[in-house]
C-alpha cells in the first residue's frame, strides 16, 4: 500500500499494534461503501456519480495490474465512497508479483466472496489478474 499512488486507492498513513491486532491508519475516512451507496440509491434511480465510478474503478485496476499487483478481493464492500469519489480498499489479499514471471501463484484460491469468484477460483485453481477483471465485471453488473 505504501508504494501505490493512485487517486482512487486509500492511502496508508501508519500502523500500530495492540495485544490482539495489527491496525492500519488510512485516509480518507469513507462516508460509506459502494454496497451501501447502491442500496441507498435504489434500483430505479439513475445517479451520475455512480456512472463516473466505472472509469475510475477500471483505470485503478489497470494501474494495479500495470504495477504487477493483483488485488484479489474486489467487491462492493471493499470499495469506499468519500465525497462523491470512489476508493479501492482492502488490500489484505493483494499479491505483488513483480518478482515473478506470472500473476498466478500456487498458494491456493483467493478467499473471495462466491458472488464475485471467477471460474478459476470456483474450480479451486490458482487465480491471477484475470480474476480481478471478473470480479470487477460482477461489480459493474451490480452498478
Amino acid at each position: 500500500m505504501k508504494r501505490l499512488k493512485n487517486q482512487h486507492f486509500v492511502q496508508y498513513i501508519g500502523s500500530y499494534t495492540t495485544v490482539r491486532s495489527l491496525d492500519l491508519i488510512m485516509t480518507p475516512v469513507a462516508d460509506c461503501t459502494l454496497a451501501e451507496y447502491m442500496e441507498e440509491l435504489g434500483t430505479t434511480a439513475s445517479d451520475s456519480t455512480l456512472q463516473s465510478f466505472f472509469g475510475c474503478l477500471a483505470t485503478s485496476i489497470a494501474y494495479l495490474h500495470t504495477n504487477r499487483i493483483k488485488h484479489g478481493c474486489i467487491k462492493p464492500n471493499d470499495i469506499l465512497i468519500h465525497r462523491s469519489s470512489v476508493f479501492i480498499a482492502d488490500f489484505e489479499d493483494s499479491l505483488d508479483f513483480s518478482d515473478v514471471d506470472v500473476s498466478y501463484i500456487e498458494e491456493g484460491p483467493d478467499p473471495i466472496a462466491p458472488r464475485y469468484a471467477s471460474p478459476e477460483i470456483a474450480a479451486m485453481e490458482a487465480p491471477g489478474t484475470p480474476a480481478d477483471i471478473w470480479a470487477l465485471g460482477c461489480v459493474f453488473l451490480e452498478m
